[in-house]
């Protein structure tokens, strides 16, 4: 056994030892692998199986106002001697020697000092992180260790057992085309701490700063938080955790240096590298994770969801909110200037691109396509389309009539044309007309929108995206006719920022898909896509819940509510319950 790899309680090992090694077994060697690894450190320390272990997976963040900025001071300081790197055989490791850097604010309850600096790496960089975010392992890892500053020091604050004694800060690497020359002063080094010797203290240049190798801390920024513990034995559950977004850049050359760094002592033999000095997951159990960053979803238990959004964006409080409930066919007004639309170019078959946007399945028009009459007084192009769904076929759709709902709604997105784009279109109260359709489930799969579908399996995660196969836009529509009967008003976008220029149609016959075609869509993800395996991420809801119509007008094109099937007449009420129950029974029977 070798003196570095060793748990002692020398002072002129404090620092380490407070940190990384301390542990009730005055002689367990752990170590990253083999029979002293990860797997089998609580037989000899105890607390390396507590129930707020680190690191985590992390996910499913909810969103906490009070997680604002930081306050970084000294972060910019410089010195001869105030940075020594060292190679411990387990990282390589950077005192901070003075005690001028702080931190406050970003939801601590108190300022803290910061005491080192080290980094977790992998063999490849497909691995190396501790930390993983949304099931995705990045190549490195760099954790910054801060003490309670009222506590003194970094050695009584992981001897008092706080919660909050320790508060270290996590920021992932990501591979780059180029070397990231700030990370010069600290890999230039790597050659005088090549082999494992504690002891073996080398100076950074006097014109280091940490501030040099980080993200741009100065203003607003995406981090989780969670309470955790070291993540080496003692494993002391002490530590609050922040975890950010930004990345920092390092190429594989960088890289390659750390993993040529030996975790044995020089004359030792064999000569061991060393990488792959990362922890694996440990489960988070009952512990929640926080964000500091709002991203709307529709999530409602992460703070991000339907009801919160006005909170982020004033205009999805606005009077003429989308979607709405269709009121009764009594208590809509025909109007007879409405007229139909008009599809131009939809039979035409084209090659579009399909992606995962992280909210729903969209697919990006390619060609001139547009949609008039239909009391538009305007050509609109076709931009996107995109779906709403559920994880149950008793809804889904976002717009109802007469309080039933769908289990899914097609929205066709066109922009006017004299306004040349959607974003222009959208300072406009008339700049997007938006078609909307509803499904219905049938016991036999849609062949229009087979191809489609089968495309999805391209675009799991979000993110992805690909061509489609040739596809017909009339294809998409219930019948492949001009005189489709539909509901009018005007209304908003459904997503933030729910800004209010759509002129909405929406239609009365619905579309046939199956119940496995829809499970297609409810198998997207709205994460990337993971290096490990997770059980969680699906879309499986995304609609927003109707919105009040505020004294707005509902129009119909039609007198009579006729079926598309050509049998009679019908009305919308009685159609619905026809729809519905078929749908029901469908859907029961799988």
């Amino acid at each position: 056994m070798h003196p570095y790899m060793r748990i002692n309680t020398e002072a002129t090992f404090l620092l380490v030892l407070s940190i990384l090694r301390f542990s009730m077994t005055d002689d367990f060697d752990w170590r990253y692998n083999g029979t002293s690894g990860p797997e089998h450190w609580p037989e000899h320390v105890p607390t390396c199986g507590g129930r707020s272990q680190s690191p985590v997976d992390i996910h499913s963040s909810k969103y906490n106002s009070s997680l604002g900025n930081f306050n970084f001071t000294g972060n910019d300081a410089t010195g001869t001697d105030m940075y020594m790197i060292k190679n411990h055989g387990y990282t390589i490791q950077v005192d901070i020697k003075k005690n001028n850097i702080t931190m406050s604010g970003g939801g601590l309850s108190s300022e803290y000092t910061a005491a080192q600096f080290h980094f977790h790496w992998g063999g490849n960089s497909l691995r190396g992180s501790e930390h993983t975010l949304y099931g995705k392992r990045y190549p490195m890892e760099l954790h910054i260790v801060y003490y309670k500053t009222s506590l003194g020091s970094i050695a009584d604050a992981v001897d008092s057992n706080q919660t909050d004694s320790l508060a270290v800060l996590g920021f992932f690497f990501e591979v780059t085309s180029s070397d990231n020359e700030d990370l010069a002063p600290i890999l230039s080094q790597l050659d005088n701490v090549h082999y494992a010797n504690s002891s073996n203290l080398v100076s950074l240049s006097s014109n280091f700063s940490l501030k040099s190798i980080l993200p741009n801390l100065d203003g607003p920024q995406t981090y989780h938080r969670y309470s955790g513990s070291l993540t080496t034995p003692s494993c002391l559950e002490v530590v609050i955790w922040t975890v950010f977004e930004s990345m920092i850049g390092i190429s594989e050359r960088q890289l390659a240096l750390l993993r040529e760094v030996l975790e044995t002592e020089e004359g030792e033999t064999p000569e061991k590298q060393l990488y792959d000095n990362y922890r694996p997951l440990q489960e988070i159990g009952s512990r929640s994770i926080t964000t500091s960053t709002f991203h709307w979803s529709y999530e409602e238990e992460l703070n991000t969801g339907p009801s919160k959004w006005v909170l982020h964006y004033e205009t999805c409080g606005g009077n003429r909110q989308s979607p709405i409930d269709i009121p009764r066919e009594k208590d809509v007004q025909y109007a007879e200037n409405l007229g139909f639309i008009k599809f131009c170019g939809y039979d035409e078959m084209r090659v579009h691109k399909i992606k995962n946007n992280g909210h729903t399945l969209q697919v990006d028009i390619r060609g001139n396509f547009y949609i008039s009459g239909g009391g538009l007084g305007a050509r609109y192009q076709v931009a996107q389309f995109h779906f709403h769904w559920a994880k149950t076929s008793n809804r889904g759709s976002e717009h109802t009539f007469d309080g039933t709902a769908f289990p899914m709604e097609l929205h066709i997105v066109h922009f006017k044309e004299e306004y040349g784009s959607i974003a222009e279109a959208l300072n406009h109260p008339d700049g997007l007309a938006v078609l909307g359709f509803m499904f219905k489930v049938s016991p036999a799969d849609s062949d229009s929108y087979g191809s489609l579908l089968q495309k999805s399996s391209d675009v799991e995660y979000y993110g992805e995206s690909t061509n489609t196969s040739f596809i017909q836009l009339m294809q998409l529509l219930p019948i492949k006719q001009e005189n489709l009967q539909f509901f009018r008003y005007n209304g908003s976008l459904t997503t933030p920022p729910c800004t209010e220029a759509v002129i909405w149609t929406v239609f009365t016959d619905p579309v046939s898909i199956s119940e496995k075609q829809l499970q297609e869509l409810r198998d997207l993800n709205h994460i990337p896509k993971p290096s490990i395996s997770v059980t969680y991420g699906t879309i499986e809801t995304n609609y927003r819940p109707v919105q009040r119509l505020n004294g707005r007008r509902v129009l119909k094109n039609f007198q009579i509510l006729q079926l598309s099937a050509g049998s009679g007449t019908i009305s919308t009420g009685t159609m619905l319950s026809v729809v519905i129950g078929i749908s029901f029974l469908v859907t029961r029977n799988h």
